[in-house]
C-alpha cells in the first residue's frame, strides 16, 4: 500500500494532463504547460530526493511519512476542488505547477522513508513495495485508455476558448474530478494502513533492531519521540518468546519476511559463527551516533548496484515515452491516439509483471556482476526501437498522456517514406513488452539485493536503510540523465535539432 502511495501523485498528474490543457484553452500557456510541468516536477523531485537521501540516516522516518501523506492529501484534495471552480488560464497555470512541485518534494521524502523501512524487512518486502509502485501505473494506463477510447470518436474543434462555467462539464473535466477524488481517498487509506503497521509489535521490534538498539536501550534513547512513532519504545514489555507466537507470525506475513526467515539452509549454517561478530556490531552501533554513517561511503560500497540501476533508467528514459510513443502503427486505418494509449498499457503492465516475478526464486539473481551485465545489455533496445516505425517529422495530434509526447512529431497522413526494418505492430509490442519486463525485473532485483544482509556480503546492519536510499537516489539520477539522453536519441531519429523541433 505504501508503494502504491509513492507513485500515485505523479501518475495522477500525468493522467490529468488533458484536463490541464483544457483549462488553459485559448491561452499561449497551453502549448508551454507540459514542458514546464515536466521540467519543474523533475527538478523539484531530484533536489528534494538528494536532500532526503543525504539526511536519511538521522531523520525521523515516521515524521516524514506522516508529513508527506498530509501534504500529498492536501494537494490532491486542492486539485479535486479546482476541477469544480472556474479560473483564468494564468492563475491556474501557476496553481498547477505549484501543486506539481509540492507533490514532487513531498513524494521524494515519502519515497526515502518508505524504502528505508522496507529494507529492514528483507528482499521480499522490497519486492512487494516495488510491485505496488508499478500497479499504480497499470491502473492509470487503463484509465488513460478508457478516456482515449471515449473521446477518440469526437472530431477536434478549432475553438480553443475557455470552457464556460455552468452545469454542463466536459467528459475530461468530469474524469479529472473523479480521479483526483479517488486519489485523495487512496492516499488516506495508505496512511491508515501505515498507522496500523506501526502498532504491530513485530514492526517495532524489527525497526528497533536495525536502528542498532536493544528494547531496553530504545526506551531511553527515544524518550523524546512521539508515542506513536514506530521507533519509540514499546509501552508493554515484549516477551522473548513472541517470535513463536502465532499472532506475530501472522504479522510477519503481512509486512514481509525478516532477515532470519530469509536465510537459506546453506547460509543458516554460518549464522552461529557470525553471532559473536554481529553482537559486537550491534554494540558498536548503539554507541555510534547515526550521523557518523556516511551516505557516500555506503554508496561506493554498493557502487556496482547503484551504477547498474542508473544505467537501467538512462536507457529507459532515453526511449520511453518520447521515442516509443512516436512509433506509429503500420496499419493506415489505426488511430494514433488509441495506438499510443495501448502502448502505455503494454509497457506499464510488462513493467509490473517484471517486478512481480521477482518473488519466485527461479527469477532471482543476486550477483552484482550479472546484474550489471544485464543492465548494460539493455542498450540494444536503442537500436531496436529506432528500427521500428518511428515518425518524428510533423506535429502529432494530442494524445493526452505524458508531457513528453507533446514534443513528438509524426509523419503526416499519406506521406511516403522508407519501410522500417521492424514493420509489424505485433513485433513492436513484443519488443515493448520485453523492454518493460526487463526494466521492472532488473530494477526490483537491484533494489532487493543492494541493502540485503543475506545476499550482499559487503553490507552492514547499520547501513541497511542508507543503502536502500542510496540505490533509490541512483535510480532518480538515472531518470534525470535519461531525460537528457532522450534529446540525443530523438536527434538521431529525426536528423534534426531536438531542442528546436
Amino acid at each position: 500500500m505504501l508503494g502504491f502511495a509513492v507513485l500515485l501523485p505523479w501518475n495522477s498528474m500525468i493522467t490529468a494532463i488533458p484536463f490541464f490543457l483544457e483549462r488553459l484553452s485559448g491561452s499561449a500557456l497551453r502549448s508551454l504547460f507540459s514542458s514546464y510541468f515536466s521540467a519543474i516536477y523533475q527538478l523539484a523531485s531530484f533536489v528534494a530526493l538528494a536532500h532526503a537521501s543525504y539526511t536519511a540516516a538521522t531523520a525521523s522516518k515516521s515524521r516524514r511519512i506522516t508529513v508527506s501523506h498530509a501534504v500529498l492529501t492536501v494537494t490532491l484534495g486542492s486539485l479535486f476542488i479546482s476541477t469544480l471552480i472556474p479560473s483564468a488560464p494564468l492563475p491556474y497555470f501557476c496553481f498547477a505547477l505549484a501543486m506539481g512541485a509540492t507533490q514532487a518534494i513531498a513524494g521524494s521524502y515519502l519515497l526515502t522513508s518508505v524504502v528505508s523501512y522496507t529494507s529492514y524487512f528483507g528482499a521480499m518486502a522490497m519486492q512487494s513495495m516495488m510491485s505496488g509502485q508499478a500497479a499504480v501505473a497499470v491502473i492509470v494506463s487503463i484509465v488513460q485508455l478508457i478516456i482515449t477510447l471515449s473521446t477518440s470518436s469526437r472530431k477536434p474543434s478549432g475553438d480553443h476558448r475557455p470552457p464556460k462555467s455552468g452545469p454542463a462539464r466536459s467528459p475530461i473535466s468530469k474524469s479529472a474530478t473523479y480521479f483526483f477524488l479517488i486519489a485523495t481517498f487512496g492516499l488516506s487509506f495508505s496512511y491508515m494502513a501505515y498507522r496500523r503497521l506501526t502498532r504491530m509489535p513485530l514492526f517495532r521490534k524489527t525497526v528497533a533492531k536495525f536502528e542498532g538498539a536493544k528494547i531496553s536501550a530504545v526506551a531511553a534513547q527515544y524518550a523524546a519521540l512521539p508515542e506513536d512513532d514506530p521507533t519509540a519504545p514499546l509501552t508493554a514489555g515484549i516477551d522473548s518468546e513472541d517470535e513463536e507466537d502465532g499472532a506475530l507470525l501472522a504479522m510477519s506475513a503481512s509486512v514481509g519476511s525478516l532477515r532470519d526467515q530469509e536465510r537459506t539452509p546453506e547460509t543458516q549454517a554460518h549464522a552461529n559463527h557470525d553471532l559473536e561478530r554481529d553482537t559486537a556490531r550491534e554494540g558498536a552501533a548503539e554507541s555510534e551516533p547515526s550521523a557518523s554513517i556516511s551516505f557516500w561511503k555506503v554508496w561506493w560500497t554498493n557502487a556496482m548496484y547503484n551504477v547498474s540501476v542508473m544505467i537501467i533508467y538512462i536507457v529507459t528514459l532515453a526511449l520511453f515515452p518520447a521515442v516509443t510513443a512516436a512509433v506509429r502503427s503500420v496499419r493506415p486505418d489505426a488511430k494514433p491516439q488509441v495506438f499510443t494509449a495501448v502502448h502505455f498499457l503494454v509497457y506499464n503492465s510488462s513493467d509490473w509483471f517484471g517486478r512481480f516475478i521477482c518473488s519466485f526464486r527461479i527469477f532471482q539473481i543476486w550477483s552484482r556482476k550479472k546484474l550489471m551485465a544485464l543492465s548494460v545489455s539493455r542498450i540494444v533496445f536503442v537500436v531496436l526501437f529506432l528500427a521500428c516505425n518511428v515518425n518524428l517529422s510533423a506535429t502529432p495530434p494530442e494524445t493526452g498522456t505524458d508531457p513528453a509526447l507533446r514534443s513528438l512529431h509524426t509523419k503526416p497522413e499519406g506521406s511516403s517514406g522508407d519501410v522500417p526494418l521492424i514493420n509489424s505492430d505485433a513485433a513492436f509490442f513484443a519488443l515493448l513488452a520485453a523492454f518493460g519486463v526487463s526494466n521492472g525485473w532488473l530494477t526490483s532485483l537491484i533494489m532487493m539485493a543492494a541493502p540485503s544482509l543475506e545476499h550482499n556480503k559487503r553490507m552492514r546492519k547499520e547501513w541497511v536503510d542508507v543503502a536502500a536510499v542510496a540505490t533509490s537516489f541512483s535510480l532518480a539520477t538515472g531518470l534525470v540523465l535519461g531525460s537528457i539522453a532522450n534529446f540525443g536519441i530523438r536527434g538521431i531519429a529525426c536528423g534534426c535539432n531536438p531542442l528546436v523541433h
